[in-house]
């Protein structure tokens, strides 16, 4: 996917149009696609449509039955999500 690409760049926030797109086309394109379009929105500034992605790929992997997937990728979303919802001191 293009975006997970443009993540690599300094210009993370251009990733969103990519995500958002591929998501429209195919809601199944990837296991991981909500948590890589509330990494989007996250880096676009859009904080609350970040968290109701996090939250909603949050509760999908509550329902994984890949529970090594499942653990692995619940630990990047916490820290995700911890630095969204956090506030800085």
């Amino acid at each position: 996917m293009t975006g997970r690409s443009i993540m690599l760049t300094i210009r993370k926030e251009r990733s969103l149009e990519y995500f958002k797109k591929a998501y429209l086309l195919d809601p199944k394109i990837d296991d991981d696609i909500l948590y890589y379009l509330g990494q989007a929105y996250h880096y676009s500034e859009k904080f609350d449509s970040a968290i109701l992605l996090y939250n909603r790929y949050g509760r999908l992997l509550s329902r994984s039955l890949d529970y090594e997937k499942s653990k692995k990728s619940s630990m990047r979303f916490t820290e995700r999500y911890l630095n969204v919802t956090m506030p800085k001191s």
